[in-house]
């Protein structure tokens, strides 16, 4: 039986404790990866946001790392490749 992470305010709970820990959050960068994936490259965008906490970072980075190469990335720290720019 798997274990359930989405409730209704998404994933939550304390850092690096299960389940907000760098591991989950690059399975679940992969998992959207996988479920959004679109045939069309123009479709292949994905948008990350987060709050400044610096738990946040640890999980940006972590769930970016989940998403292969055809994933655009912007994030709040605006670090936006084209064609997203400007964000």
């Amino acid at each position: 039986m798997s274990t359930r992470l989405f409730g209704t305010d998404g994933i939550r709970g304390r850092v690096n404790e299960f389940p907000i820990t760098a591991e989950v959050a690059l399975r679940a960068g992969k998992a959207v990866a996988q479920v959004l994936r679109s045939p069309s490259p123009e479709g292949n965008r994905v948008v990350v946001g987060k709050d400044t906490r610096l738990s946040g970072y640890m999980i940006e980075s972590a769930l970016v790392s989940g998403l292969p190469p055809w994933a655009w990335m912007c994030s709040s720290s605006a670090r936006c490749p084209p064609p997203l720019s400007p964000c």
